[in-house]
């Protein structure tokens, strides 16, 4: 391993309150543990490059990758589905 991570001095201890956190939705992690940047992921169309899993997605993102510019025209906006 490279001495890049190393710390040079022993027994450096950072408090908690100092640490920083990666903000939420930076990147996905697959079932499989692969580890994916959801820019990428999105630019690949929610399937990881690593190991093609296809990624759940809501409405909104499906339709920005069926529908050119998101233009579309809803019909029944309040319409609900019934289970008969």
């Amino acid at each position: 391993m490279s001495s890049w991570f190393k710390r040079k001095d022993k027994g450096i201890q950072t408090p908690t309150e100092e640490k920083k956190d990666v903000p939420k939705g930076l990147w996905y992690k697959t079932p499989s543990g692969k580890i994916v940047d959801s820019a990428e992921l999105k630019h690949n169309y929610y399937v990881s490059p690593e190991d093609g899993y296809h990624v759940r997605i809501g409405s909104a993102e499906y339709f920005e990758i069926l529908f050119d510019n998101n233009t579309f025209k809803e019909f029944d906006k309040d319409m609900v589905s019934k289970d008969p």
